[in-house]
């Protein structure tokens, strides 16, 4: 069976692989800590809970590929101590 890859759409990178498994850790991370087990009432309680999960998530939460630093100190270049 052959592979077949779509082209880029406007504004798409092609091939950032770096990137795509980024966003793969991600998903995998928000589905264990967040959606794994919890039934939520309405869109509206997903959507403020998956805003806060996302503050946490860039804010409060270590990265090991970022050195033990958050993502807002990695923008910012700020380091653990």
């Amino acid at each position: 069976m052959e592979c077949v890859r779509r082209k880029p759409r406007n504004g798409e990178r092609g091939g950032d692989r770096r990137r795509a498994g980024k966003a793969e850790r991600l998903w995998r991370r928000l589905n264990e800590d967040l959606l794994e087990g919890t039934t939520f009432e309405t869109a509206e309680e997903l959507k403020e809970e998956l805003g806060l999960y996302l503050l946490y998530y860039n804010t409060e939460r270590p990265h090991q590929g970022l050195g033990g630093r958050t993502p807002l100190q990695a923008l910012q270049g700020l380091s653990t101590n």
